[in-house]
């Protein structure tokens, strides 16, 4: 599971526990419930107007997804609350009674929160998840103090209101990770593998390394200072990492761009941007395997556009180029996205058909036939146009047959089209089913959706298709 996926598992369950801790707090101290608090005595400490705005912040980033002006009207309610809570003559309002209030810094954090869900309300998601990083930071920061025991540090945060502001911090922080730098972080890129990596121990360290010291009693005194110290050494490395992080992703992705471009330019024709033979080589083989696993027909086909030389000596080798980006284009509009169209030389194209009989095949030749007849290119300002026809020799695989050697079945029954008078469909001979030697001398062109049979099994042949392909018994 890629790392987005897995963030994403966890945004719901941390806005759903941290709603679930606000509400009992919330409604233990409105309803004087103390069995709530006898079961969780640190849901106690939790201020009622602080338990109000979680739970508003919660609701908020629940709904920005789907409702974005609920969410911007539920953060910018808390947001007012929270910096209230910095107005002089409101202060006594977040004071329940004496040594229980709703600290300084829980209105900070609090007040960030909001912003950086307003932020992403915006689409501003690259600042939003800068100031999730920095509370995520400060809220492990709050539950380090009160584990080493630093209450001057805490400024009468509970420890579950920390708890708190570091799961809806990171909540807020995971939703919209497709975009901004949290898509870069979250990446399965090297980038993003080393930016998490990086982050974590920027993040960890220094609270590790500050409580490790701060365990020694000749520090008692400067205990706040290094707490101090830690957030802004953490506060520096999270920007230097994302700032890194980002102008690295940049470099890569430009990387991964020029990777992207010499493997289409390895697989795909210059000129008319099919594939080109290494492709038809690949999906071949990939048929083959089909064929031989899942016993899944295939059909082959070679297509060559007729008189294309009286064509360059018409327009010069301009004119050809037209031609062969548009007989590509027609094609390739009347193919599904699983069959392979490849140049392999000049004016000829191949075709792979996957799960597709010799009838199916002839069909699908027909329409390609006629996709090229339809070809109108103009030769300058005398009005003159030039047409395009294609002749076509087509084949189904059999089982054993090399890429080779159903190439050379569909080039001779390509050749029989040109000799028959270019501009059709030929069915190549079935290696399994020989013709005798007094059969004819070159196969026939069944009419569209027929079954392909020879000429000795059939007495006589139907009139003429109203496609205009001749019969093998008749002479242009």
């Amino acid at each position: 599971m890629s790392a987005f996926r897995l963030s994403q598992f966890f945004i719901r369950p941390l806005l759903a526990a941290v709603f679930a801790l606000a509400t009992l707090s919330l409604v233990g101290h409105w309803g004087a419930l103390d069995w709530i608090f006898v079961a969780l005595p640190s849901l106690n400490e939790m201020h009622e107007t602080t338990a109000v705005v979680i739970i508003l912040l919660t609701a908020a980033a629940f709904a920005e997804k789907s409702y974005p002006a609920l969410a911007r009207g539920a953060a910018g309610l808390a947001l007012s609350i929270s910096l209230s809570r910095f107005a002089p003559g409101l202060a006594g309002y977040f004071e329940a009674h004496v040594g229980y209030a709703m600290g300084m810094n829980t209105a900070l954090v609090l007040s960030a929160i909001a912003v950086a869900v307003l932020l992403k309300s915006y689409a501003h998601h690259s600042v939003a998840a800068m100031i999730c990083l920095f509370v995520s930071s400060y809220g492990g920061l709050m539950l380090a103090a009160f584990f080493t025991d630093i209450s001057a540090l805490l400024g009468m945060m509970s420890p579950v209101t920390a708890l708190c502001s570091l799961a809806l911090s990171i909540a807020v922080m995971l939703s919209r990770s497709n975009r901004g730098i949290m898509r870069v972080i979250l990446s399965g890129y090297a980038t993003g593998r080393y930016a998490r990596l990086q982050l974590l121990l920027g993040m960890l360290t220094p609270v590790a390394l500050g409580c490790v010291f701060i365990a020694f009693p000749v520090v008692e005194d400067t205990r706040v200072e290094i707490m101090l110290m830690i957030m802004a050494l953490s506060a520096f490395n999270i920007a230097v990492i994302v700032v890194t992080t980002v102008k690295m992703e940049r470099a890569d992705h430009q990387r991964r761009q020029l990777e992207r471009q010499m493997q289409e330019l390895a697989l795909r024709d210059g000129l008319t941007k099919v594939f080109n033979r290494v492709m038809l080589d690949r999906r071949f083989k990939r048929a083959v395997a089909a064929a031989e696993r899942f016993d899944v027909p295939f059909s082959f086909l070679i297509i060559d556009l007729d008189h294309f030389k009286s064509i360059n000596d018409l327009g010069g080798h301009e004119l050809g180029d037209r031609v062969l980006q548009r007989a590509a284009l027609a094609m390739r509009a009347r193919l599904r996205m699983e069959d392979t169209l490849a140049r392999i030389g000049g004016e000829e194209f191949a075709v792979v058909l996957p799960g597709a009989t010799l009838e199916a095949a002839y069909e699908v030749a027909e329409r390609l036939r006629l996709s090229l007849e339809e070809i109108r290119i103009s030769l300058g300002g005398d009005g003159e146009i030039q047409l395009v026809t294609a002749s076509i020799g087509i084949a189904q695989w059999c089982r054993h047959e090399s890429m080779l050697e159903i190439s050379s079945r569909t080039d001779r029954a390509l050749y029989a089209a040109k000799a028959q008078g270019r501009n059709r469909v030929v069915v190549a001979e079935d290696p399994q089913r020989p013709l005798v030697p007094h059969d004819v001398a070159v196969l026939v062109a069944q009419p569209l959706g027929a079954p392909v049979m020879r000429k000795s099994e059939r007495a006589t042949l139907s009139s003429r298709p109203s496609t205009g392909r001749l019969r093998s018994d008749e002479t242009e």
